[in-house]
């Protein structure tokens, strides 16, 4: 079994990736292909491809491809029918980022509530201004999308005691850090209520376009967005 880690491994991944799999795994016939050419070279014999993404000539050179492994959580850069018209597995990664993602996302809260940009504004203007931050103890936090991220969102606001409420396709399954929890038809009220809208959903038929401006307008005027989804999820 020849296992492919392409070129298109985000942030230059693909050599350290290819060391940890050799380390656990060296009865594989591992390549990393380091370029377009060196992939198409070695594509054609290749069961399993590692990547996050895949060009279509690659696809159409690797002939005896079983598995693609998309090294993201989101996986609508794939031609899926093409994929399902050969047999070809493709399986994500998703919720194995919640912890960096969830991180982010808090970096982002605190960002804005704690005035982060005066502050450094105001240093690079060697300028010292009094001025008063907000604390998440008096936010709502709105998650469209309880899954893994939003969950790991979830939990590191519990801290801060921010009330958190949210969306999620089974509502009876979600964590003991969201405070409210309402279906898919409850969007309107974590709208209406949220000071911070979390987007952590995946990006489907049903939710492509979700955030409209209907939903912008029933946000209040100093609410803020972050956008951890697709950018597809948000009609811009």
């Amino acid at each position: 079994m020849r296992v492919i880690v392409t070129p298109h491994v985000l942030s230059g991944g693909g050599p350290i990736l290819t060391e940890e799999i050799r380390e656990r795994r060296p009865d594989i016939d591992l390549v990393h292909a380091e370029d377009e050419d060196e992939l198409l070279a070695a594509v054609d014999d290749a069961s399993v491809l590692l990547t996050h993404w895949v060009p279509d000539e690659v696809l159409e050179a690797a002939t005896d491809l079983e598995w693609v492994q998309a090294l993201s959580a989101g996986t609508d850069r794939y031609d899926h029918d093409a994929l399902a018209n050969r047999d070809v597995a493709l399986t994500s990664v998703s919720g194995i980022h919640a912890k960096p993602i969830g991180q982010q996302v808090l970096g982002y809260l605190l960002h804005f509530e704690r005035r982060f940009d005066r502050a450094v504004a105001q240093q690079h203007r060697r300028e010292w201004d009094r001025y008063t931050g907000g604390e998440l103890g008096d936010r709502t936090v709105g998650i469209v999308g309880v899954g893994a991220i939003g969950s790991k969102v979830a939990d590191y606001c519990r801290p801060f005691d921010a009330r958190v409420i949210g969306t999620k396709r089974d509502p009876t399954d979600a964590p003991d850090s969201v405070d409210e929890i309402y279906g898919t038809d409850g969007l309107e009220s974590v709208l209406t209520r949220s000071d911070y809208l979390v987007l952590a959903c995946p990006l489907t038929d049903e939710t492509r376009g979700l955030i409209d401006a209907d939903a912008l307008a029933a946000l209040s005027d100093d609410a803020v967005l972050v956008n951890i989804a697709r950018g597809g999820v948000v009609n811009q």
